[in-house]
């Protein structure tokens, strides 16, 4: 499932710089290249996330457990 995100953080990079590419306006365009970079952080934290597994378990609420 991350993985399939971090495909869809890196399509956004993309466009982000292929719109920056059609931009004249110097301000606009380090503003799209700006959000290009946070989308590819993103992607790569998603893949990151992808690599893990984390496990939560509910704790034991039981009065046998209040006691020990």
């Amino acid at each position: 499932m991350s993985r399939e995100i971090a495909t869809c953080y890196r399509l956004y990079a993309a466009n982000c710089v292929k719109i920056a590419q059609r931009i004249s306006e110097d301000g606009s365009k380090l503003a799209l290249l700006d959000m290009a970079q946070a989308w590819e952080l993103l992607a790569a934290q998603a893949e990151k996330n992808s690599e893990s597994v984390v496990v939560y378990e509910t704790p034991d609420r039981s009065p046998q457990a209040a006691a020990r």
